[in-house]
């Protein structure tokens, strides 16, 4: 039995588990001698694949993100096994206090809105985090919590956004910043480190909106393949057929799609990397550049009506190429409004 039934089925049994009474669904049912008697095997299930990992839930700090159809049957494995403390972070509150309050005579609950400081807060002292959303499951396999943005603006105030790739390269998901000029992410992480890993920066002279016509972020070629290392699939049109998009999330809530369309080796002085252009016939010259010096036809269309992104990275060839993927902008979508 699966959604949406689990619940209406429980009128029609003659006897239900006691699991599956507390969690108020069914997801089993065994006929005995023509007895229909329901179960939950969710529980079992959930904290099964915990054991198996070698996880140990008593006396653990557990944070719940969402509070969906799973929701229930974790929160009563997790009282069964007996954690210290759970934390739900969720969107509406008020909406999830009851089930919370279902629970209370069993433990302590916590719910807090997951854009607010207790949320952060209870993230860097749990230890477990477990996904009772939607997000990863069809037809939202490319969504992903919202960025805590005011956390992130706490260890830097130069935060602008955050990239992420789905569902390769998932290795490039990092807070982008802009520094005051486009020296000081070079060799400063985003928490301030002097090092040669750098961070993942806009270039000094865009509006951090993203709302430019050429909008530039840099990012290292690192030999472990992380910050912008992975770039270097998109050489391959097979690797971008199955990776054509990437995203940016801005701390006014937006979530901004881009389309690759352009993949191409170029020297650092390319006009690629020209952000403001006199007249529109500049621009469709430039974006006609663009596409000429792609390494493959993507099929995909850019227009002058069109923004776009050019990711840089450096090559493993020359001081003096960069790798740039150039993605249009296709969606701009409000996730939360501030």
């Amino acid at each position: 039995v699966t959604i949406p039934h689990k619940q209406a089925i429980m009128e029609f049994l003659d006897e239900i588990h006691d699991d599956a009474r507390i969690i108020g669904a069914v997801n089993t049912v065994v006929n005995e001698d023509g007895r229909l008697i329901g179960y939950n095997t969710d529980i079992d299930g959930f904290i099964n694949a915990l054991k198996a990992t070698g996880f140990d839930c008593k006396d653990k700090k557990v944070v719940m993100l969402g509070a969906g159809g799973a929701a229930r049957a974790v929160i009563w494995g997790f009282i069964k096994e007996g954690i210290s403390r759970l934390t739900i972070a969720v969107r509406n509150v008020p909406k999830v206090l009851p089930l919370a309050e279902s629970f209370s005579s069993y433990l302590d609950i916590n719910v807090v809105n997951w854009v607010d400081k207790e949320y952060s807060d209870a993230l860097k002292e749990c230890e477990l985090l477990v996904n009772t959303t939607p997000l990863g499951m069809y037809p939202k396999i490319e969504a992903m919590p919202p960025v805590d943005f005011d956390a992130l603006k706490e260890t830097n105030a130069d935060t602008i956004g955050w990239i992420r790739f789905y569902p390769e390269p998932e290795i490039i998901n990092y807070p982008i910043v802009q520094g005051k000029d486009n020296e000081q992410y070079l060799h400063q992480t985003f928490s301030a480190n002097e090092n040669t890993l750098g961070a993942i920066f806009l270039n000094v002279g865009n509006h951090p909106d993203f709302n430019d016509c050429n909008s530039i972020i840099y990012g290292h070629r690192m030999k472990d393949g992380s910050m912008f290392r992975k770039l270097e699939d998109y050489k391959d049109k097979a690797f971008w057929e199955k990776n054509p998009y990437f995203y940016i999330y801005t701390p006014d809530g937006r979530e901004l799609t881009y389309h690759i369309y352009s993949v191409a080796t170029v020297e650092d002085t390319s006009d690629t990397y020209l952000t403001t252009f006199a007249s529109t016939e500049e621009y469709q010259k430039f974006l006609d550049m663009t596409k000429a010096d792609a390494d493959y036809d993507t099929g995909v269309e850019v227009s002058v009506n069109d923004t776009i992104v050019t990711l840089s990275t450096c090559t493993r060839e020359s001081d003096n190429h960069r790798i740039v993927v150039r993605g249009v902008k296709e969606k701009d979508v409000v996730l939360k409004e501030n």
